[in-house]
Order: structure tokens, then C-alpha cells, then sequence
């Protein structure tokens, strides 16, 4: 696993005008070395660091000048450096299911790397396994009270989880589990069911376990596995059928019903992939209780539905205010139903605007990826041009990443160009995130 050396310094991208550290001098190429005597080894340090009343920073200029600058800071106030992004942690697990090792050849590098990485976790919500952390990471943590995290289990089994993540070594998951949570650390977990290996009695034990450790461990979400036709030379692995789903469905209520009885909630969420692949609608919002997993796909087609009804018109003020006549509406085939519904029948949307719903097949991944996450431009931009399209065209929003591009590269605006309309992410115009750290203080979270 790929380790950030302790020296290594954190470089300045932006200075924010008129903020503190630019009437401090501070520039663009400057490094932080330190913040009151302690290394900085990346953001989070110097967030952390920073979070003290009266901070002294060791910085260095291109030109390998150093100097140390005193600042008192004032509650709220933002510093004002913008830093380059975080590279992650690479992961040194072989999981059977691993999706990105079912991405087909020839994508951009950054789509192969196996992230492994607390931070990332914490910062982002991505999901790491424990088995790469280092007494030091674990120290790190602790300290500087790095949570919630989100952590994949897959099984509590440790003969299991072997199997799955197809590691030799440190696969038990409660030891770790336990040593965050009893320090105050605040877990979310989720298990990939892969039908015949961690289901039956294996799940419940790992329902049992993780339930144990609440609300320490705050919540479970059980996803099908995803496999894409880019399986050569990979474990064979059975698929998630609908006569799957209906079978495991009732069994995992019934677990839940138990544990909301114990616990007041229902601690295990099914993703809104087994509700689509039985055509299902979702469940009510009581069933996620305050939505702990929405982003893992936990929650977000009630979450859209009761957003829509609710707030409608917040949500498409920006299409309002564009003044179409007609909407195009991408989203994946699982999906499109209820979109369709939901636009049709919803009282709080605009009236005097058509909203035509297109699905599109993932020919990229295969037609069994149903996820409106996971459509590449290609795949969108063929289907809109076969469409007699409307004055503007709506995606999924989260087929993008922060800077407007789909998993094939091809961007958001590339795809305008080619299809002659507005695209817009979600109901609104795409902005471009600055992919950096959340601005939120981290001392004594």
C-alpha cells in the first residue's frame, strides 16, 4: 500500500484574496510545513491543526525560502489556502466482486485505482475495508477524531471475508471494528451480497454482529453485487436475479422488524437496487430512519420522490427559469418508471413544461448495470441523437464526476456540442466543484 511520507510537504494552490493568509503573504506554489510544531502531512492535518485559537506556520516558497508566520484566528474565520487534492491510499485486497476490476480497457488511469484510504472515508464517504491500517492510522483516527467512516465488511465471518477480499491476513473485521468504535469513533458498514457465498446464515451472523455493536456502528446497507460484461479471467459469481431478490427480501424484513424492536431502528437498509430489480416502489421515509447510507444508494429514489413533492419548485427553479417547453430526461432503464411517475403525477411540478423520461441500456458496462450513476457519455450521447429531443437535456447527476466527466471521458460539455442542447446535471446547470476538502473544522469532531 501506497504510504504519504510525514515530510512531504503540502503545497499552496489558491490564496483566497483579501483572507488571512493572503494579507499574511502567503502565495500560490508555497508549502505548509507545519502548524504549531507539527508536521503536515496533508489537509487534514493542517485543518486540524489550524482549528486552534493562536496558530504558527513554518512555510517555505518555491525559491526555498522558510519562514515561520503567527495568526490569531477568529471563530469561523476561513484561512483563505486552497491545497493540491489528496492521492489515495491503494488498497492491497483482491475482492472477487472488485468493480474495478470489471472496467473494460483503455479509461483513464485514476478509474483503476483501488482506493483504500481513511481519509477518503471520512472525508468523501468512501467505503475501505480496515485490513491497510497501521498502528499509526489507527492513532491518527483516534486523535484527530476522524468520523464518521464507512467501512465495507462484506461478512463478519472471517473465513468468509477471506474468500471475498482474497487476503491471507488481518481479514477479521470486529477486532478493528471494536478498537474505533470504543473510542468513540462513529461507524457506517455495508455488506455486497454475492448470492451463495455471504448469504444465509453468513448474513444474519453479520447482521447480528455489526447490530452488537450499535449505535456505535450506526447502520448496515445490504447491496446486491454488481457484475458488468468485463469479466474475463475473474471468480465466476452468480448474478442477483428477481427470484433472488424476492426471496431474500421478507428474511432481511424480518430481521429488521427484530432489531428496530431492540434497537428503535431498523439498522440494516436495503440499497434501492432490490426494490427496482422487483419493480417495486420504494419504501416510505420511516424505513430509513434519518437516511445514514444515502450515499451508497440507500434512500435516494424516496429521498427524489418526497423532494419533488415537497419542493418542487426549488427544485426546478433553474429549468423554469430557462424557459423550455420540453425536458429530456436521461436516467438508467431501472429508474425510468418511477421518474416517469413522478413527473407526470407530482402537483408541485411546473406546469407548461413537458418532461420526457429517455432510459438508456448500459451498453458500456452491460444491460444487467442499471444504475443511472454508472452511464458513460457515450452510451447517453447515442441514445439522445436517435431522440427528437426537447429544448434542453437533464442528467443523472451523479454519472459525473466533480469536473463535468463521465467514466469514458467524455465530458459534459463535449456532449452539449454533439447533441446541440443544454445539458444540465440534475434540473440545474452544471458547476464544476473545486475537488478539494470540505471546508469543515475537524478539531474535536
Amino acid at each position: 500500500m501506497r504510504r504519504l511520507e510525514a515530510s512531504r510537504p503540502l503545497t499552496v494552490l489558491d490564496v483566497a484574496p483579501g483572507s488571512p493568509a493572503d494579507h499574511l503573504g502567503l502565495r500560490r506554489g508555497d508549502a505548509v510545513l507545519s502548524v504549531n510544531g507539527r508536521p503536515i502531512r496533508d489537509a487534514i492535518d493542517y485543518q486540524f491543526h489550524m482549528a486552534d485559537d493562536e496558530v504558527s506556520l513554518e512555510v517555505r516558497s518555491p525559491q526555498g525560502r522558510e519562514r515561520v508566520l503567527a495568526h490569531v484566528r477568529q471563530d469561523g474565520e476561513d484561512f483563505g489556502l486552497v491545497f493540491e487534492e489528496l492521492a489515495p491510499r491503494e488498497c492491497a485486497n483482491r475482492c472477487i466482486f472488485c468493480f474495478v476490476d470489471q472496467n473494460p480497457r483503455g479509461m483513464r488511469p485514476t478509474v483503476y485505482i483501488r482506493d483504500e484510504d481513511y481519509r477518503f472515508s471520512f472525508l468523501f464517504g468512501h467505503f475501505i475495508t480496515l485490513t491497510n491500517l497501521s498502528e499509526e492510522d489507527f492513532a491518527r483516527i483516534i486523535e484527530q477524531r476522524l468520523s464518521p467512516l464507512y467501512v465495507s465488511v462484506h461478512s463478519t465471518n472471517p473465513v468468509t471475508r477471506q474468500r471475498l477480499l482474497r487476503r491471507k491476513k488481518g481479514v477479521d473485521v470486529m477486532p478493528p471494528l471494536k478498537r474505533l468504535t470504543d473510542a468513540g469513533i462513529e461507524i457506517h458498514t455495508q455488506v455486497v451480497v454475492c448470492p451463495g457465498i455471504n448469504d444465509g446464515d453468513d448474513l444474519e451472523r453479520t447482521v447480528e454482529d455489526l447490530a452488537s455493536l450499535y449505535p456505535a456502528v450506526g447502520s448496515l446497507a445490504i447491496v446486491p453485487v454488481g457484475l458488468t460484461q468485463h469479466r474475463e479471467k475473474l471468480a465466476e459469481l452468480r448474478p442477483v436475479t428477481a427470484e433472488y431478490a424476492f426471496g431474500i427480501l421478507p428474511v432481511i424484513e424480518q430481521w429488521r422488524e427484530r432489531l428496530r424492536a431492540r434497537l428503535g431502528v431498523g439498522f440494516a437498509y436495503l440499497a434501492d437496487e432490490w426494490f427496482r430489480i422487483l419493480d417495486l416502489d420504494p419504501p416510505s421515509r420511516a424505513y430509513y430512519d434519518d437516511f445514514p447510507l444515502l450515499e451508497n444508494g440507500v434512500g435516494m429514489t424516496r429521498q427524489f420522490i418526497d423532494e419533488v413533492l415537497e419542493d418542487g419548485p426549488h427544485l426546478f427553479s433553474d429549468i423554469v427559469a430557462a424557459g423550455p417547453r420540453r425536458v429530456t430526461c436521461v436516467t438508467g432503464t431501472m429508474f425510468a418508471k418511477t421518474l416517469r411517475e413522478v413527473l407526470a403525477t407530482a402537483p408541485t411540478v411546473p406546469k407548461g413544461i413537458r418532461f420526457d423520461v429517455l432510459p438508456v441500456e448500459n451498453r458500456f458496462y452491460g444491460a444487467s448495470i442499471h444504475v443511472a450513476g454508472l452511464l458513460v457519455g457515450g452510451d447517453i450521447r447515442e441514445a439522445l441523437l436517435a431522440e427528437n429531443l426537447g429544448d434542453i437535456v437533464c442528467l443523472p447527476p451523479f454519472c459525473l464526476n466533480p469536473h463535468g466527466i463521465f467514466l469514458d471521458d467524455v465530458t459534459i460539455g463535449d456532449l452539449a456540442r454533439d447533441v446541440g442542447r443544454d445539458v444540465y446535471s440534475g434540473f440545474s446547470p452544471f458547476e464544476e466543484q473545486p475537488g478539494w476538502i470540505p471546508q469543515h473544522s475537524l478539531h474535536g469532531a
